[in-house]
């Protein structure tokens, strides 16, 4: 399992090897503790919100994700904390072997986590 923050403004990269898929564990936006993007408490700190859902839309089931850290990539209208303040990201992900499944309507392959049960899918690590 791997974890990172990532400050405001900032990206969260995330790439696993040829044969391998991100999964995202748990993804929280907020302030959730002092750290290198948390110098100052400001009575603000241990709020924040479950993002995870977020995060698998954009990086769940792929090699590679870049996702931007605004509060408009993981808040609707209302932030976990006050307004005035900046939050960051922080991320556990695990990369995992995946299963290439060819869907006919679909320009590349599409990679999936999953066991390997369809004719349509190759188990990635077959491929040399």
């Amino acid at each position: 399992m791997q974890e990172v923050s990532v400050c405001h403004s900032g990206y969260f990269r995330a790439k696993c090897a040829w044969d391998e898929l991100l999964v995202i564990a748990r993804a929280r936006y907020g302030r959730m503790r002092i750290n290198k993007c948390v110098s100052e408490n400001f009575g603000y700190v241990g709020c924040h919100m479950d993002v995870v859902d977020v995060l698998d839309r954009y990086c769940s089931g792929r090699r590679t994700c870049h996702v931007r850290v605004l509060d408009e990539t993981f808040t609707d209208s209302s932030s976990p904390c006050h307004e005035d303040l900046n939050l960051y990201l922080h991320v556990e992900y695990q990369c995992v072997r995946g299963v290439m499944c060819v869907i006919t309507a679909a320009v590349r392959p599409v990679f999936h986590p999953s066991v390997l049960s369809k004719t349509h899918c190759k188990d990635l690590s077959a491929i040399v």
